[in-house]
């Protein structure tokens, strides 16, 4: 099926599921205003004519035709009234559809504060893998690290896929988008509400320690009630350890630094790592989303001894930047007292933004070896920078729109809407969650002969 014609159907069955086409939804614990067609098909033509003019990249992972099609599809799928819970999820596939993981919808605070006061969701936090879902902490007797088969008959593969629909991310990539559930617990809650319905009673599949599929009725409860301690990722800034036979960590938790004391902390970590003359040097970039432009490439000039391009081009719908007008556009100078041996990048899927920036030419120069996961950010570059908040007048959904188009100089990779895929994928189970095990450092460190 041409990708137009399979645009085209999501829209319309995401849609139908809102409005009650072949829905089994419970009704909410009280009614919610319906706003008229009118005034949905108004917001939406004020949303869809915003994108088209100011934000330059909505043509960079599918073709204009193909965002014509999905456009026009969700706008004629907008055929009665709808709450501004049915119509935000409109919008967020329209959001999610563009692969920009920088742009954003967001539903006005009074009605999330009055969705959270008056419906009962999912009471359980989960974590997800690439390929299985787990209880992270609940109650009503469901251990931790139970695995969920399915909710309500629907396969978990399925129901994480519908949600993805609505999660933005660069390209086709999906790690930043179950970080995205991961980190947030109430959000699966609220998706599962807005894909599904609201439901007083959940009944969930799932695998007993023996192995066997087993059925129970979870009941539904509100935000409020739900409660979890468990922190799944641990925060990180900036740091530097020394291992042993010469091996130097260096934390980069952060691009969101002011240039003078980012400059400060290379500076000092780099003299250092080259004074104890360390043979390798893993950088630590997981959990990084970004920040200052300047600060990746300044990164990088100290792991090469040559002059570097970082940016090809930075671009508006209506004009390109001049190199004269931001810094990362001209040729980069390598630093006075640069790293030159092995190095090991850690990355996640919550590595993005300027991380990936800089991760992009780090694999594109052949700097060194990637462990862990794929990036959130996209190889070729994003849409960040300024955006502008638009505000759709009538049901007073957000919409951030980034306004500028970053693509990085670097060489051809084989997946133009992916991330950074490492060398060596690893990534953390629950069990290692519970246990403290950083597995993805232990082994670039047993790589790097620190062990």
């Amino acid at each position: 099926m041409e990708m137009r014609y399979v645009i085209i159907l999501l829209c319309f069955l995401l849609t139908a599921s809102l409005i009650g086409v072949g829905v089994d939804a419970q009704a909410p614990d009280k009614e919610w205003r319906k706003y008229p067609p009118d005034a949905i098909r108004s917001d939406f033509l004020l949303l869809r004519d915003t994108l088209q003019k100011i934000h330059p990249g909505l043509y960079r992972y599918k073709t204009k035709e193909v965002m014509d099609a999905l456009l026009d599809s969700c706008y004629s799928s907008i055929r009665d009234s709808m709450t501004v819970f049915e119509f935000y999820r409109v919008v967020s596939v329209v959001i999610a559809a563009i692969e920009d993981g920088h742009a954003d919808c967001k539903l006005p605070q009074y009605s999330m504060l009055d969705l959270v006061k008056h419906t009962r969701m999912w009471p359980w936090r989960l974590w997800f893998t690439a390929d299985k879902t787990y209880v992270f902490c609940g109650k009503n007797g469901f251990a931790l690290g139970t695995e969920i088969v399915s909710i309500d008959r629907h396969p978990i593969g399925e129901i994480i896929n519908r949600m993805f629909d609505c999660l933005p991310s660069d390209g086709a990539i999906r790690t930043g988008k179950l970080h995205a559930l991961n980190d947030n617990f109430r959000r699966f809650s609220l998706l599962y509400c807005f894909v599904y319905g609201p439901k007083s009673i959940f009944t969930v599949e799932y695998r007993n320690v023996a192995g066997e599929i087993q059925e129970a009725d979870l009941p539904a409860d509100y935000v409020s009630n739900i409660r979890c301690d468990i922190k799944p990722e641990e925060e990180k800034g900036l740091g530097l350890d020394f291992r042993p036979n010469g091996v130097a960590v260096l934390t980069v938790g952060t691009f969101e630094t002011g240039k003078e004391k980012f400059d400060d902390f290379l500076e000092s970590s780099f003299a250092e790592i080259n004074r104890k003359q360390c043979k390798a040097l893993i950088i630590d970039l997981r959990n990084n989303g970004g920040g200052a432009d300047g600060n990746g490439a300044a990164l990088y000039s100290y792991l090469t001894n040559k002059s570097f391009s970082y940016y090809s081009s930075l671009e508006a719908v209506q004009r390109k930047i001049r190199p004269e007008e931001h810094p990362q556009l001209q040729l980069q100078q390598p630093a006075a007292n640069p790293f030159l041996g092995k190095a090991y990048f850690l990355i996640n899927g919550n590595s993005f933004s300027a991380t990936a920036e800089f991760s992009a030419v780090a694999r594109s120069e052949k700097r060194g070896v990637f462990i862990g996961e794929e990036t959130g950010g996209g190889y070729y570059g994003n849409t960040s920078g300024y955006d502008r908040l638009v505000v759709l007048p009538n049901t007073d959904i957000r919409v951030d729109v980034p306004l500028i188009k970053y693509t990085m100089a670097v060489r051809p990779a084989e997946y133009p809407d992916r991330g950074i895929i490492p060398e060596y994928p690893v990534g953390r189970t629950l069990a290692d969650m519970m246990a403290g095990r950083d597995v993805v450092l232990a082994y670039a460190l047993n790589l790097a002969g620190a062990n």
